[in-house]
C-alpha cells in the first residue's frame, strides 16, 4: 500500500507539469489517502452523523449556493471576536508596521500561535457548535480546523494574486468563516465573491479547472457579485473551494478581518505540513479537550 501510494504522489508531481486536467489525479491521490487511513476517514462520518442529530444549524449554509451571510446577531460570540480582533491590533500595530510579508504585501494575518492563549473568544467562537455544526453539514464529515487569524489589509493600488477572481485548492470543498473587525464598506477592500452555482457556469464557460490560474475581472461580465460589507460583526461562511472570490482592493482606510478555515480529511495536497511564516494564517494550536464534546479532538488533529 506505501509503495502505491508514493506512486500516485509522484504521478500528481508528473501531472502538474503538463497541460492536462489535474483534478482526477488529485481525487485518486485523497482516495489514496483514505484508503491507508479508512478509521479517520468513517469516523468522522459517524461524527457528523452524530453531532447533526437534532442540529438546529443543519442546512444552514445552503449547498446549492455554498456561503451564508449574517449579523453579529446569528453566531453566539461574533461581538466577542469583533473585540478580542481590535485588542490584538492595537497589540501588533508596530508589529505590523515593521512586519516582512513573504508572500502578500497588501494581506498579512497580524495574531500569534502565543496569543490565542490571550484571547480564548477566538477559539471558542471556532470551535463552537453553531460554527462547527453549520461547517460539518455543508461538508459531510468532521472537519478539520486548518488555519486561523486576524488579517489586516491595508491600503493599496495593487490588482493581483489573490486580488483577482480565483477558488482555493486547499481542497475540492471548505469553508472560511469571515467575520469583519470593523465597518467595511465598498472602498475597505470587502471580500467579493460569486455564489457557487454561478461560479460554476463561469469557470466551464472560461475552462477554468482545479487549480488554474486566477480570472481577470473582464472574464467574470455582470455576473452576481456578493461584497462582505457592513458594520463590524458582519459575517460569512463560504466555500472558497467552489465560489470565485477575491479580496484586498483596499481603496481607502484598511479592512481587519478575523478569519478560520475548515477543510476536510483528507487534504488532496502535496504538501501537508504548512511553514509557520510571518505574516501566515495560525496553523498549529494548542489540545482542547471536553467530555461533553469529545470530537473537538478531531477538529484540530486526528480524530482517532
Amino acid at each position: 500500500m506505501r509503495i502505491g501510494h508514493q506512486v500516485i504522489e509522484l504521478a500528481t508531481k508528473a501531472a502538474l507539469k503538463t497541460r492536462l486536467p489535474v483534478k482526477p489525479i488529485y481525487q485518486v491521490l485523497k482516495a489514496s489517502r483514505i484508503a491507508r487511513r479508512p478509521a479517520e476517514f468513517l469516523g468522522r462520518r459517524r461524527a457528523a452523523r452524530h453531532l447533526l442529530d437534532g442540529s438546529p444549524w443543519r442546512g444552514f449554509i445552503p449547498p446549492d449556493r455554498g456561503y451564508r451571510i449574517t449579523d453579529a446577531r446569528t453566531l453566539p460570540g461574533v461581538d466577542a471576536v469583533v473585540a478580542a480582533g481590535r485588542v490584538a491590533l492595537d497589540r501588533h500595530e508596530r508589529r505590523l508596521a515593521e512586519m516582512e510579508r513573504p508572500v502578500k504585501n497588501f494581506f498579512a494575518n497580524i495574531l500569534t500561535a502565543d496569543d490565542l492563549a490571550d484571547f480564548p473568544a477566538l477559539m471558542a467562537f471556532a470551535l463552537g457548535p453553531p460554527l462547527i455544526e453549520s461547517v460539518t453539514a455543508y461538508l459531510g464529515m468532521l472537519p478539520r480546523l486548518n488555519g486561523l487569524g486576524v488579517y489586516v489589509s491595508p491600503a493599496n493600488d495593487s490588482q493581483v494574486r489573490s486580488q483577482l477572481f480565483h477558488v482555493d485548492f486547499d481542497d475540492f470543498s471548505q469553508v472560511k468563516c469571515f467575520v469583519n473587525i470593523d465597518d467595511v464598506d465598498a472602498d475597505n477592500g470587502p471580500f467579493t465573491f460569486i455564489p457557487a452555482d454561478r461560479s460554476r457556469a463561469i469557470r466551464a464557460a472560461n475552462g477554468h479547472g482545479f487549480r488554474s490560474s486566477n480570472l481577470p475581472d473582464a472574464r467574470i461580465g455582470d455576473a452576481e457579485r456578493i461584497m462582505l460589507t457592513g458594520p463590524a460583526g458582519t459575517t460569512a461562511l463560504v466555500d472558497t473551494s467552489n465560489c470565485l472570490h477575491f479580496g484586498s482592493r483596499v481603496r481607502r482606510g484598511r479592512r481587519v478581518v478575523f478569519m478560520c478555515q475548515y477543510t476536510t480529511w483528507p487534504l488532496p495536497t502535496l504538501t501537508t505540513r504548512k511553514q509557520a511564516l510571518e505574516g501566515r494564517p495560525i496553523f498549529t494550536f494548542p489540545p482542547v479537550a471536553s467530555a461533553e464534546r469529545p470530537y473537538l479532538r478531531g477538529l484540530l488533529g486526528a480524530l482517532a
